[in-house]
């Protein structure tokens, strides 16, 4: 969202209907890209971005298909990790709402900033532009809709009327960008969309503004700088740091100062660069089970049935699938590694290609079933 101005002023903008007025003011707040997953409630958002293109528009907020709500989600998700910038999704009713659902978890457990929008399904049978035409506006009716997501967003708001646009866009936004960040859900009913209009105003730049940075409590940073001299064995294990692009450099040059390594067990951000003498490289054998499982079961029953059988339903993975070539498909390296004499000699190919050749590599390192 640009920035707060003291010289914000009125804009008005001629529009056919609440659609139009969205799609302007998305643009004004620096939204670059429209992922969207359509259904039958989408005809006043085609309409608008097909109009905007028509008339030679300035707008950037470029409209993208995406057949799948996952993926959609996905690359919200994804622009936001280069850029720093949120973008918007929309996806049809309840059933796109299921469906993005599972991509909607872990941006929220990332702080991931998303504008995620979902239709709704007609209410009025009739009387209204956009009422109840086709069957499955029945069918696909639902009286919690939001409810599917709500755990996992910051904001859950359904949009009732044209006057209320620009506070709710705006508070979304600001919502979703202040920390600790995350999506927000957005429903928008298809009579509402399709609600006829002339002109929208509105403020520009926004009157809300975010400014939030995080810091660490400047005691704790004294504390683990007064014990670090006196300790044997310092090791940096970064999780979220690359949510401020700018700290990873940072990150660098304090493990460069003392030379302390450098981990990051979950690898939800690129906290620190694997091509780094100091980071430690973490690597998953394939075990072909599902051990989470099997530890779990072992922990409460130790001598379960499944321990004395050797015999653990819901955990053996076999027949493990070829991980090395999702690689090879996509232009990487894919290595099998089944002898581990060839484990040190595999690693080195690895790293060759990634280090030298620029490419992403996989390596399938097969381990005796547990």
């Amino acid at each position: 969202m640009p920035p707060c101005s003291e010289q914000s002023s009125k804009h008005t903008v001629d529009v056919d209907n609440t659609t139009e007025a969205d799609v302007a003011l998305l643009h004004d707040r620096g939204i670059e890209y429209f992922f969207g997953n359509g259904g039958t409630g989408f005809a006043p958002i085609v309409q608008a971005f097909a109009k905007s293109a028509s008339q030679g528009s300035s707008n950037p907020a470029k409209p993208h298909t995406v057949p799948n709500q996952y993926v959609a989600v996905n690359m919200a998700h994804g622009f936001h990790r280069v850029t720093g910038r949120p973008q918007a999704i929309m996806v049809h009713v309840i059933v796109g709402t299921a469906n993005a659902a599972a991509a909607i978890m872990p941006a929220a457990r990332a702080y991931i900033p998303i504008m995620f929008s979902t239709g709704r399904t007609p209410i009025t049978e009739e009387g209204l532009k956009g009422a109840r035409n086709v069957y499955i506006h029945r069918a696909q009716e639902s009286f919690e809709q939001g409810s599917i997501v709500r755990e996992f967003v910051k904001s859950n708001y359904e949009v009732r009327n044209f006057s209320q646009l620009e506070t709710i866009v705006d508070r979304a936004l600001e919502i979703a960008m202040t920390e600790a960040r995350g999506p927000i859900d957005l429903t928008l009913p298809h009579e509402v969309l399709a609600e006829e209009y002339t002109e929208f105003a509105y403020t520009s730049p926004s009157r809300h503004t975010v400014e939030s940075p995080s810091y660490p409590a400047l005691d704790r940073l004294k504390e683990a700088a007064q014990a670090s001299p006196n300790a044997n064995s310092l090791l940096i294990v970064a999780q979220f740091i690359s949510v401020s692009p700018n700290a990873v450099k940072s990150l660098v040059e304090l493990a460069e100062s003392v030379a302390i390594p450098v981990i990051f067990p979950a690898g939800m951000y690129m906290n620190f660069p694997s091509h780094h003498p100091l980071y430690v490289l973490l690597r998953v054998f394939n075990h072909q089970g599902w051990n989470a499982v099997k530890r779990a079961m072992q922990g409460i029953y130790p001598n379960s049935w499944a321990a004395k059988t050797n015999n653990g339903p819901l955990t053996d993975l076999r027949p493990s699938p070829s991980f090395e070539r999702m690689a090879d498909v996509h232009g990487g390296y894919g290595e099998l590694v089944e002898d581990p004499a060839e484990v040190i000699p595999a690693l080195q190919r690895g790293l060759k290609a990634v280090r030298d050749e620029k490419r992403q590599a996989i390596l399938n390192m097969m381990c005796e079933y547990p």
